[in-house]
């Protein structure tokens, strides 16, 4: 692993103004899903809303 490499990565998506927290959620779970079935990748953390 090279040493710039912390082992982990953040990944934000910006959505419209005004865009309701179910559409928000539903983008956050798509990006989840990509990340859990992507081999290498142990564990995700999800946060939804924060603006």
């Amino acid at each position: 692993m090279p040493t710039q490499d912390r082992g982990y990565a953040i990944v934000y998506a910006q959505l419209p103004d005004a865009a309701s927290l179910d559409r928000t959620q539903a983008v956050v779970d798509k990006i989840t899903k990509i990340g859990r079935e992507t081999p290498g990748i142990l564990n995700t953390v999800e946060f939804a809303g924060f603006n």
